[in-house]
């Protein structure tokens, strides 16, 4: 059953370029086309600077989260406590801001700091995108302390990242998994947004975990539901 469940999935990935048919039933799904950036962006996050108030460390955070799918978060967690460090899943949502918007940051009245911008979209961890409300606002609060060091790290966060337009388009890659409709007679797309890094991988835990909620009653999986998400990995040999 592995080596046939490891063959569907090969198929699958081979059909992923294959025009899509639609699906007959289900509810009408509309979403905002975002814009695709093509070309590498190289980002240098920046670690916390000796001396640094909790405000700046807020705010410096931020900045190395944007950028921390280039170092898979490394820099961006040493803002953090260990415990915070270790919990903490920056891919869980991740929530984007127009270009000419700028985080705002400010002090709430218990001590902690809060973060706030207007929203443009999100998108979940399994890679789907939704569009913002209007006037919706992306808003995370930071408790700190000091660590061994007497210096100011963050100890209570939200998992999730806040990030740019811009940068997200750089990173991300919109992809679309197939799946087949009820009669076998064509391939239904369900288009999700993954990071560019691993895209490979990622694809195929797409197609494992199954299609999108919205979209599960008009199509199907030719994997087993017993087959397991989080050891599917994929390696590509450049041509």
């Amino acid at each position: 059953m592995r080596s046939k469940s490891i063959a569907l999935l090969g198929v699958l990935l081979l059909l992923l370029s294959a025009c899509a048919g639609l699906p007959r039933s289900g509810e009408v799904q509309v979403q905002e086309r975002l814009r695709q950036v093509d070309g590498d962006v190289t980002l240098h996050p920046v670690g916390p600077k000796k001396g640094a108030t909790p405000q700046e460390i807020v705010e410096s955070f931020t900045r190395a989260a944007a950028a921390g799918l280039y170092d898979d978060f490394a820099v961006a967690r040493e803002y953090l406590m260990p415990e915070a460090a270790a919990k903490w899943n920056p891919l869980m949502q991740v929530s984007i801001y127009a270009d000419s918007r700028t985080p705002a940051t400010s002090q709430t009245d218990t001590g902690s700091f809060k973060t706030s911008v207007a929203a443009l979209g999100s998108i979940n961890a399994e890679g789907m995108y939704a569009n913002a409300p209007q006037d919706a606002l992306i808003t995370n609060e930071y408790s700190l302390v000091r660590n061994s060091d007497k210096e100011w790290r963050i100890s209570v966060l939200t998992d999730g990242i806040v990030i740019p337009q811009a940068i997200f388009s750089s990173f991300y890659a919109e992809a679309a998994l197939y799946f087949l409709n009820q009669d076998n007679s064509a391939l239904v797309a369900d288009v999700r947004w993954y990071p560019r890094k691993r895209l490979s991988s990622q694809l195929a835990r797409g197609l494992v975990a199954g299609p999108s909620k919205w979209l599960a009653g008009a199509v199907k999986s030719a994997i087993p539901a017993s087959a397991d998400v989080e050891s599917v990995e994929v390696q590509v040999d450049p041509a």
